[in-house]
């Protein structure tokens, strides 16, 4: 025989109750009670069926009770906290003649610095059935304290906001000067075409007060034989240490590492020997995040309030991720089979990174370039250009459509690898990409905040601290269409092809005008192209085209902040004539600006008894 489960869902301190003679409202007494015992139930031994629920409704403040055979389980949840660290005191459960109470009480974290994600405070207690309503009650009246002067203090209701405060910051250059030999297996260098850099981070940890890094500058090198036009390539590693002084930092802070290869110099001392020069800037910060409680309510009836209608820009979801992307490609059927891969890059194009219930879907498109080694001897060397776009996500709890992104993505890993395919011919290449996501979102949200408190038969003293936070300005995407022509400077003869075109933004400058932010920059390119000499054929160029760009922000002032981020989304290298390349291109700015405003956050109330001489001496 099953037992009847009966679920009753409170929503008002007065219960309705059916009977099976008809309906009749029955009045909850305030009478003295006593107190009744029980046990509170952990996660694990909640009943399937209420933990359903309890899961469906936690967005929410709940109240919930559930009745299986001779127990009463009493549940409370205080829906969406901004972070970790709350709890949840019982105070009261008790009974009178007709009726249950339970009352609880929301204790914020102790630590107001304490970090970590929303969080959904809730509690689930567990006693013996009975058959009396049940009245949820909220501990929330103000409770009077006696302060460390002896003073009587009004206990204030309070959200709490997730903020973000850089914590450290810090800033270094390394200076690479080496020389590298040719490995033996390579052929003698002839003439450099091009050469790209990346950096490999081994390990970066933190200490008290500093950040020690460790990786490898790797330089590879695209080269043409001095003997008879062989093309090939070459891969160096230079090693590094490098610590950076990072202030008030300890064991077990985040930090955020970015790098960029400034300059990067490949000089031909003879044949078998090259001198490499770079300029590498690494630039690390510390955040914290910090809770920032908001006095919003103060049910004595005795003391009056003025409040203030703010909106404000608070973290809610703060975390690291990879997103992997893995793609193959076929080669067509009139190319050669792939004998080896001399030269590869690999560029990520109009990446978009949204974010959407639990999860952050991206999508984007990668852009190859190769140069292999064939078997057909009167084509030793193929190359060949092609795009595949990509899709995918990355598991973000608590994520959801209408937050505030702020995302920042690094190539962490790449590699190019030709397989078989079905009939046992290398015609397969294979991409793989990792991307690392620093990903932050925020949310605004309205707050009636509580400003001063009076009364007239007691005097009131606000006690709290200063404030700085942010409130949204304006979140804007804009595009900049560049187009231009570059002069062939270097060459041997004319140019036949372009083989390869790629590029890289940098932005030098940024100021704040009327309604906008200006940026100026500049397109960095490569480009790899053919020439008529059969036995050096290979020959590549760099250029920098400038650009100047406003993107609208309504309201900015120049005490505002912004964080601006630009990538290249599209670009396009065309022969207009014999020694001229047409370029076009598309740089994407993305711009999220927010007004820093001071504010006086109340912490508490201190009442004390008024001052007669004082009064009388007011005119």
């Amino acid at each position: 025989m099953k037992k009847a489960v009966f679920l009753r869902i409170v929503l008002t301190a007065a219960v309705l109750a059916l009977l099976l003679s008809g309906c009749r409202f029955v009045q909850v007494e305030e009478e003295e009670r006593k107190p009744v015992d029980y046990t509170v139930v952990e996660r694990r031994d909640i009943p399937e069926e209420l933990s359903r629920l309890m899961e469906e409704k936690k967005e929410k403040e709940f109240q919930l009770s559930y009745e299986t055979g001779e127990d009463l389980y009493l549940a409370k949840g205080y829906g969406r906290q901004m972070s970790g660290g709350y709890s949840i005191q019982v105070e009261e459960l008790g009974e009178s003649s007709n009726g249950i109470f339970f009352v609880t009480k929301l204790l914020g974290p102790e630590d107001l610095k304490e970090a970590g994600v929303p969080s959904y405070p809730c509690i689930v207690i567990k006693t013996r059935k009975q058959e009396k309503p049940v009245t949820f009650r909220e501990s929330s009246s103000p409770v009077k304290k006696e302060s460390e002067k002896g003073e009587k203090t009004v206990e204030l209701k309070k959200e709490s906001m997730q903020i973000l405060k850089e914590k450290s910051r810090a800033k270094s250059q390394i200076t690479f000067d080496e020389d590298f030999n040719v490995p033996d297996a390579k052929p003698d260098a002839g003439r450099l075409i091009q050469n790209k850099g990346r950096i490999i981070m081994d390990d970066v940890r933190l200490t008290d007060g500093k950040g020690i890094l460790t990786g490898n500058l790797q330089v590879d090198i695209l080269y043409v034989g001095e003997e008879r036009g062989i093309v090939s390539s070459l891969t160096a590693k230079l090693p590094f240490e490098e610590t950076l002084n990072l202030k008030n930092i300890i064991n077990g802070d985040k930090m955020c590492l970015k790098w960029e290869i400034e300059d990067l110099t490949i000089r031909l001392i003879h044949s078998r020997k090259l001198n490499i020069k770079a300029l590498v800037t690494f630039c690390a910060t510390v955040d914290e995040t910090e809770q920032i409680r908001l006095p919003v309510a103060l049910d004595a009836e005795e003391v009056s309030v003025r409040k203030k209608t703010v909106r404000f820009l608070g973290l809610t979801v703060h975390k690291k991720d990879t997103l992997r992307i893995k793609d193959e490609y076929t080669i067509a059927s009139n190319r050669p089979d792939i004998a080896s891969l001399i030269w590869y890059t690999m560029d990520v194009r109009g990446l978009d990174l949204k974010p959407e219930e639990n999860v952050v879907k991206a999508r984007g498109e990668l852009s190859v370039f190769v140069l292999y080694g064939a078997e057909d001897t009167e084509a030793p060397v193929q190359w060949l250009e092609y795009s595949l776009p990509f899709s995918g996500e990355v598991e973000c709890p608590d994520c959801t459509e209408e937050l505030i992104p702020l995302i920042e993505a690094s190539v962490m890993h790449q590699s190019l690898e030709a397989k078989p395919d079905v009939d046992g011919e290398e015609r397969i290449l294979v991409s793989d990409v990792v991307l690392e996501l620093d990903m932050k979102f925020f949310r605004e949200e309205e707050y009636d905040l509580i400003t001063d408190v009076y009364t007239p038969i007691r005097e009131c003293v606000p006690e709290g601290k200063n404030e700085v936070l942010e409130r949204l300005l304006v979140r804007n995407f804009s595009r900049c269409r560049i187009s231009d022509r570059i002069q062939v400077k270097e060459t041997q003869g004319k140019v036949l092809q372009l083989c390869h075109s790629q590029g890289k933004v940098k932005i030098d400058k940024t100021r704040i005008v009327e309604n906008g932010v200006q940026a100026d920059g500049v397109v960095m390119l490569k480009i790899l192209y053919i020439i008529g000499n059969d036995d050096m054929p290979f020959y590549s160029m760099e250029a920098m085209i400038p650009f100047s760009h406003m993107v609208e922000a309504r309201g900015i002032r120049q005490d505002s902040c912004y964080q601006l981020k630009a990538k290249l989304e599209q670009l396009s290298a065309a022969m207009a004539d014999g020694n001229e390349i047409e370029i076009r291109a598309t740089v994407g700015l993305e711009l999220l600006a927010v007004a820093r405003e001071p504010v006086f956050i109340i912490e508490k109330v201190e009442e004390k008894p008024l001052d007669m001489k004082k009064l009388q001496a007011m005119p």
